[in-house]
Parts: structure tokens; C-alpha cells; sequence
């Protein structure tokens, strides 16, 4: 009877890590040297372990940038100078990257949770909450941001052109810009008007509905080209969509447009007959 040699592996990092400097990696028949992150494996010998200069490749130290500084296995970065409003009573980081005094932050920034630099504020990001109706808006641009450092900027859609505020858009072919931010409650639909030449068009905002009134007032941020409306209907009519909204220049609502239709009652009529009659209910509404 023949038997067959059973081939048993040597685990070669049970001796000494198999002279690896980190980690060990034993395989069927081998074993392989890796290394943690932070570091990489010197090819010469396979098994020392190499810190890498994360500074060196911005690829890797992509989130620095006001410089970097390398350690044993990591990296730091460095405090940045961008977006600092240096005062007579400040100083500019020293070698370290430390900062002595308190630093001010340019428009458009605002200082880091360690108060060592001042980030570029995002401005896509920012919202207002109206404290009436809770309706949360953009608070600059009407369409499309593009963040800057410090700064921002707004696009329209295609087929729509910026304003003169930089934020709001309007249809081609309608060369308006609002004049102000604020919109008094007037009868007439209140209008913006372009200086331009000859050829000069208006265009209405969030116009009245029929058989009710739109009554406007300015944005709570002073930089947005926006207007908070509340919409009510004449007796008789009930409002369909929403009481409170925002116009744009444009004269787009922003979400559904405000109506005024019938208001439909449920009356009680009696009618007069020699014996006892039963109520009937009729919908007004269907009579007029």
C-alpha cells in the first residue's frame, strides 16, 4: 500500500515576523512583508518598512493648503494665510505654523474650529429659514452656484440670462434687473423696470391672481433678490397652493403659483310644501 506525502506549511512569521519590519503575511508555501499605512516597502530588501512624504505628492496631501509638514507614518497641514485680515496689532505665522494674536478673518471666510486659519465659506451651502412659514430658501443664487475662494458665483439655465444682481435670472430676450429689494404692497402688480433703449421691455414679478391679492416684502437677507409674498383671496374665493411663497424677478414663483377659485359651500334649503319635506344639500358652487 502506497501513501501519499502530506506537504505541511511552515508559517514563516511564527520565527521572528519573517523578518519583516511591520506586518507579516503568511500564504501557502510563502509569505509576503506589507507594511501600515503611512509607510510603503523598501523593494530592495522586501521586508523594511519606508515612511512615505505624503508633502511630497499632492495627491496624497490634497487637503493642505497652506502648506505641509511630514511625520513618521502621517503628515500635518500647516495653517493657511489665505482669506486672513492681517491688523496692525497681528502677526503672520511663524515657521511652525503657529499663530501669535488673534486672527480676522477677510469676507467670504470664517475661522476654523482651532481659530489657527480662516476656510473659504461655501455659499452654496447656505439657506434661510423664513421664521413665519418655516420655508427653507437658497440665499443668493436663484439657479446654478459655482462656490470661489472667499466668493461665489451664480449661472442660469439655458435659455435664461443673469440679472444685473449677479443672482436672479430672466428669460432671453427680457433685459430687466431689479432696481431694489423691496416691493411695496400696491394694487397695481409691481413691475421692474431696465434702463435701456428704445426698445425697453418690463417685467411683472409674482403677479395677482385672479380674484386675489399678492402682498410682498423684502428678503431677510440683504443680498438676495428674493420676496417673501403672502397671497389671499377676495370673499367668496379660497386659495389653492400655498399662503406664503417667494417670487423671483424673474417673475417665477419659486414652487407651485398661488390661486383664487370658487369657494365651494354646502347650503341647507327648504322647501315649502304641503307635507313634511326633507333638507336637501346643493353645492352653491354648481349654480353659478
Amino acid at each position: 500500500m502506497i501513501q501519499a506525502a502530506v506537504k505541511v506549511d511552515i508559517d514563516e512569521c511564527e520565527e521572528s515576523n519573517g523578518g519583516c519590519s511591520q506586518l507579516c503575511n503568511n500564504l501557502p508555501g510563502e509569505f509576503v512583508c506589507s507594511c501600515k499605512s503611512g509607510y510603503e516597502i523598501d523593494e530592495s530588501d522586501g521586508k523594511t518598512c519606508l515612511d512615505i512624504n505624503e508633502c511630497k505628492d499632492s495627491a496624497l496631501s490634497w487637503d493642505c493648503e497652506g502648506g505641509c509638514e511630514n511625520l513618521i507614518g502621517s503628515y500635518r497641514c500647516l495653517p493657511s494665510t489665505e482669506g486672513i485680515l492681517v491688523a496692525p496689532n497681528q502677526t503672520l505665522p511663524e515657521d511652525n505654523g503657529v499663530f501669535s494674536g488673534t486672527i480676522v478673518c477677510k469676507p467670504g471666510f470664517e475661522q476654523s474650529a482651532d481659530g489657527s486659519e480662516c476656510k473659504d465659506i461655501n455659499e452654496c451651502e447656505l439657506k434661510d429659514k423664513d421664521p413665519k412659514t418655516g420655508r427653507i430658501t437658497q440665499r443668493y443664487c436663484e439657479h446654478i452656484y459655482e462656490n470661489t475662494k472667499g466668493s461665489f458665483r451664480c449661472h442660469c439655465p439655458e435659455g435664461y440670462n443673469l440679472l444685473e444682481d449677479k443672482q436672479s435670472c430672466a428669460m432671453d430676450g427680457l433685459p430687466s434687473s431689479p432696481k431694489n429689494n423691496t416691493i411695496k404692497d400696491v394694487d397695481k402688480t409691481p413691475i421692474v423696470e431696465t434702463p435701456c433703449g428704445k426698445s425697453c421691455k418690463v417685467v411683472k414679478r409674482c403677479q395677482h391672481p385672479p380674484n386675489g391679492k399678492v402682498q410682498c416684502s423684502a428678503h431677510p437677507h440683504k443680498l438676495s433678490f428674493k420676496w417673501n409674498c403672502l397671497t389671499t383671496c377676495n370673499p367668496g374665493y379660497v386659495l389653492q397652493g400655498p399662503e406664503h411663497s417667494t417670487c423671483y424677478p424673474s417673475g417665477r414663483w419659486e414652487g407651485a403659483e398661488p390661486n383664487c377659485h370658487p369657494e365651494s359651500r354646502t347650503e341647507i334649503i327648504t322647501l315649502s310644501c304641503s307635507k313634511t319635506c326633507p333638507q336637501v344639500s346643493y353645492n352653491t358652487a354648481s349654480l353659478h
